[in-house]
């Protein structure tokens, strides 16, 4: 038995520890890429990194590394 703590803590709902794969059409404004690696202050913005659903280019990387926690490989 999974331990679900990771369904538990996500606020989002995003985790389903069962059923089946679900393939859902979300309409969305805008999807902002910005590459570069300067890192700057983005406090004061509306970009600031407390902000739930933003991230840094760095955890980008590393979220999507096979080598990193969701471990996917390509």
């Amino acid at each position: 038995m999974d331990c679900l703590g990771c369904t538990k803590a996500c606020s989002a709902g995003a985790i389903m520890d069962e059923g089946e794969e679900v393939e859902e059409q979300v309409n969305v404004g805008a999807i902002l890429v910005a590459t570069g690696y300067k890192q700057i202050d983005l406090a004061g913005t509306e970009y600031h990194l407390e902000h739930p659903n933003v991230i840094t280019g760095l955890e980008l990387e590393r979220l999507l590394s096979p080598a990193g926690p969701t471990q996917v490989s390509c």
